[in-house]
């Protein structure tokens, strides 16, 4: 292994872009803590529908029901909200979410000319 070799291994291992100037825009604790979960899911440029039961439990990992569930939406809604005022998220309807930015450039594999 890379990492047992003494090596770089940087991008070797999965890693997230976490731009930090959103971060500091965001004032939520909850808005933080969803931006940096939705960074580590959608890569600049991808877009992925994320339903709302699924982005509460980014944020609180324990289930809740009635008037608890409730208000975690309530704060879910205006985390998004917060986050799209980044200007480099946009949701669409049906919690559709995109992260605004150019795709990653894959690197082509270069052939080895073989020894013959």
């Amino acid at each position: 292994s890379q990492l047992q070799s003494g090596g770089s291994c940087f991008g070797v291992i999965p890693h997230a872009r976490i731009n930090m100037d959103e971060v500091r825009a965001l004032k939520g604790a909850h808005s933080r803590i969803l931006h940096q979960r939705l960074s580590a899911i959608i890569a600049q440029g991808e877009t992925k529908k994320i339903l709302p039961d699924r982005l509460v439990s980014y944020i609180w990992p324990d289930p809740a029901e009635g008037a608890t569930h409730r208000t975690r939406l309530r704060t879910l809604r205006k985390s998004l909200q917060e986050i799209i005022k980044t200007g480099a998220w946009q949701i669409e309807p049906g919690y559709v979410i995109k992260r605004k930015g150019f795709p990653k450039q894959r690197r082509r594999k270069i052939k080895k000319k073989s020894s013959r």
